[in-house]
């Protein structure tokens, strides 16, 4: 065996021990589906074998030269400023509803992340609503906030 960094190995072994927890979670689960690819075991089960699929591919594989750092500047203030967006998404969906939520939300993404004009970003954040709203509502039927529209 060739001799591997104990970092490297710890990097390694968390996500097996994450996708084999994952994994036995969907074993426990299993009796409750209708069958081997339908019932809640499905997605632990999928995840759970990724992760020990790609633990290997990690320890495997081979180190890179130069290691990445965490972005600093203008790119790291977007990273924080859509964090905040997301979370005010979540705070606000019940408060003012799915569909106001959603399109402020993605307003925001596309100019943040995008650096689109405001007319574009609006643009797209208004198709990007409308299709959600038909997927979710119209086809699948989900119901979601309406906050105090009541739309």
């Amino acid at each position: 065996m060739r001799n591997i960094g104990i970092r490297r190995l710890l990097e390694s072994i968390l996500p097996f021990l994450l996708g084999l927890l994952s994994f036995i979670e969907a074993v426990r689960l299993y009796p409750y589906g209708n069958g081997l690819l339908t019932g809640d075991h499905v997605f632990p089960g999928i995840i759970g074998i990724l992760l020990m699929v790609c633990s290997f591919i990690l320890l495997k594989g081979e180190k890179k030269a130069n290691e990445s750092r965490f972005p600093t500047g203008r790119t790291g203030m977007r990273m924080v400023f859509v964090l905040f967006v997301l979370l005010l998404f979540c705070l606000f969906a019940a408060w003012i509803g799915y569909i106001l939520s959603t399109f402020l939300t993605s307003l925001f993404l596309f100019k943040i992340i995008g650096d689109y004009r405001i007319i574009f970003s609006f643009g797209m954040a208004f198709a990007l609503t409308i299709v959600l709203y038909f997927l979710f509502v119209v086809l699948l039927k989900i119901p979601l906030p309406t906050g105090f529209f009541f739309i």
